[in-house]
């Protein structure tokens, strides 16, 4: 009886403690495109430079994505809708008016714009965020991990916004590689992103920010009763 009781234990050990190192090590990540130095929005989340390699989070691969900047003098805004989207999606407008770039020289269409992420492992979920300001037709590609989950991807329209979340990405040697890559025959075939915001499966941070609001606001009319 106590052979087979010490047996459940030493079996619950083994299952459990990998489990609970794996949620440990899984880390969230968020990379801003267009500025140089890292960056802390109005909810307090952190935003890594994306022109940056070899840091603690990871870095671009290759060639370093092109900074570009919307001027508003060339009526280069977002529309009324586009900015409700950005607000309605927990996130700053600060960081819509300027992004990463994939350049025009041979070399860096080749090479697109790229990341390797220090993630951990687990599954992950991958939310691409883009405004557009220059070219309405633009298309590109997204591989992540390898696994192309968009194969042409089209960029909004002029003044307006796209926050797409890729599902459930499965990152298994500890970091995860982002790849936006240029496509052939169509005519603008160069990558841009404003930011990516990379965390664990399931736990989207707009729907916790949300059922934050919920409790708040639960707790208030409870203490007004």
């Amino acid at each position: 009886m106590k052979k087979s009781k010490y047996l459940l234990i030493l079996l619950m050990i083994v299952f459990t403690v990998p489990t609970i190192y794996s949620s440990q090590a899984q880390k969230t990540v968020r990379i801003r495109g267009g500025v140089w130095a890292d960056w802390e929005d109005s909810k307090g989340r952190l935003w890594y430079s994306g022109h940056r390699t070899d840091q603690e989070w990871g870095g671009y691969v290759g060639l370093r994505p092109q900074i570009v900047k919307a001027n508003p003098d060339n009526n280069e805004v977002l529309s009324k809708e586009a900015k409700k989207l950005v607000k309605d999606a927990g996130y700053d407008l600060e960081m819509m008016g300027q992004g990463a770039w994939c350049g025009r020289e041979p070399d860096e269409v080749k090479n697109g714009i790229q990341y390797k992420v220090n993630t951990g492992n687990g599954k992950f979920d991958v939310t691409l965020i883009i405004a557009e300001y220059w070219e309405p037709d633009r298309h590109f590609g997204l591989k992540i991990e390898g696994k192309v989950v968009a194969k042409k991807f089209k960029s909004p329209l002029k003044g307006q916004a796209i926050i797409e979340t890729f599902k459930n990405i499965r990152v298994s040697g500890d970091s995860m590689e982002i790849h936006l890559t240029t496509l052939v025959g169509v005519p603008r075939p160069r990558p841009i992103f404003m930011g990516l915001d990379i965390y664990p499966a399931g736990k989207d941070p707009r729907l916790v920010d949300v059922q934050d609001k919920l409790t708040t606001t639960w707790g208030r009319i409870k203490n007004k009763n």
